[in-house]
């Protein structure tokens, strides 16, 4: 059974969802198609989502600190963050 990870949307001040997929997410961003790969066209350039990841500090006391991965959805409008709750996609990054 494939595990999935859950990484948090986080807009500056709030968690606004959540995205799932089935690897680790590594780098700098996430790159996610807006369409499936069955429905995009051949004739016209693939249309993304680039999305930056951003280290969140949870907990931090005198001895240790909680940080968790998330993504950036500050500069994303409502479209696109509706996308990326849509469902486990291919995350690319």
């Amino acid at each position: 059974m494939p595990t999935s990870y859950r990484y948090e949307l986080w807009n500056g001040k709030k968690v606004v969802g959540y995205y799932d997929c089935y690897s680790q997410i590594l780098g700098h961003h996430v790159v996610v198609w807006e369409e499936s790969t069955l429905k995009q066209s051949y004739y016209k350039k693939a249309r993304s989502i680039l999305v930056p990841l951003t280290c969140r500090v949870i907990v931090s006391n005198h001895s240790d600190t909680l940080v968790r991965t998330v993504l950036d959805v500050r500069r994303k409008s409502k479209r696109q963050i509706a996308l990326l709750q849509r469902g486990i996609e291919t995350c690319i990054g």
